[in-house]
Order: structure tokens, then sequence, then C-alpha cells
């Protein structure tokens, strides 16, 4: 496994506190910021990202750095045939 990724509401608090806790266990998590919002004192989840990047250095800020294939991130669904 080469990475966790974690999103969530509270950037600063919660998100954080599972960062510390997947590190801890051993993994390498990554914050997804397009997916996180902050607190009331600071919506935009600036200052958790900030905090997650110091911590743990793998702050993504878009669905692009995923390196997902193309197929992976089509919206529409796909017909396959047997």
């Amino acid at each position: 496994m080469d990475r966790i990724l974690v999103c969530g509401a509270q950037a600063d608090t919660c998100v954080l506190a599972a960062g510390f806790a997947l590190f801890d266990a051993g993994l390498h998590p990554t914050l997804l910021k397009w997916l996180t919002v902050g607190s009331s004192l600071d919506p935009s989840g600036n200052l958790g990202a900030r905090l997650w990047e110091h911590h743990f250095g793998s702050v993504l800020g878009h669905s692009d750095q995923l390196g997902l294939p193309e197929f992976a991130k089509s919206s529409r669904p796909r017909d396959y045939q047997v």
C-alpha cells in the first residue's frame, strides 16, 4: 500500500488527528485538499492543509494529481461487453 487517501471536515483538528493515527500505524497518509473543509475559524481548510504538509508532507490539491488512468476519471457510466 503506497498511500492512504484522507479527506473530511475540521481539517485542523479531526482530519489532522486521523493523519497522526495513520502515521503512527506506519502508514503514509495523503490529504485530498479539494475534499476537505476546515472549521468555522478557517472554512477553507488552509491551516489544516499547511499543518498536514508540515507533518506528513503529502497534500494533493486536485484530483488530477492522483495519477488515475483516464477511464477512472470519467463520471459517465460505460457499457462493457463480455
